[in-house]
């Protein structure tokens, strides 16, 4: 059985989670349903009101909440339905918009890399700590790694 949850919320926050959702392919309520949940999971083996709320309920716990990444970097995932199953045993791996669309910044791009990197995976993204890679073109050279179409960097060889 499910309920229905009405939720208020103001003009802007609400456009904000429209377009978050169908920016993920979601619905509004899916959004809503997938971040609570999150927050009651990760809240679960650090609070003794939500471990007796679950138990309680009956709730069991997602397998995924032990896990560093277990956040909104799910809804990008390309492991999430494995991961959910408790069969993918690594951590997130980006796949879908932010990265058909080159959305995930150098913060960003250095914080999924970390998590691999201590998981024991190869990072998706290059890091300040590793060379960028450089390809001379004459006199130059041209940034193509982690270069967004249309921006990439020339310096001049010296």
């Amino acid at each position: 059985m499910t309920k229905r949850v009405v939720v208020q919320m103001s003009d802007d926050c609400h456009k904000a989670l429209k377009q978050y959702a169908a920016f993920y392919e979601m619905t509004m309520s899916e959004v809503l349903y997938n971040c609570t949940r999150m927050q009651f999971h990760t809240q679960l083996g650090v609070c003794t009101f939500v471990e007796d709320m679950f138990n309680k309920l009956h709730i069991a716990p997602d397998k995924r909440a032990s896990k560093p990444c277990f956040s909104f970097m799910c809804f990008s995932c390309k492991h999430s339905t494995a991961c959910k199953a408790g069969v993918y045993k690594g951590v997130v791996e980006l796949a879908g918009p932010c990265m058909d669309h080159n959305l995930v910044t150098k913060n960003g791009q250095e914080k999924v890399s970390s998590l691999q990197k201590s998981a024991g995976q190869h990072p998706q993204f290059e890091t300040e700590e590793k060379e960028k890679h450089v390809q001379p073109i004459g006199n130059y050279r041209v940034m193509t790694k982690n270069t967004p179409p249309g921006n990439h960097q020339f310096t001049r060889q010296r």
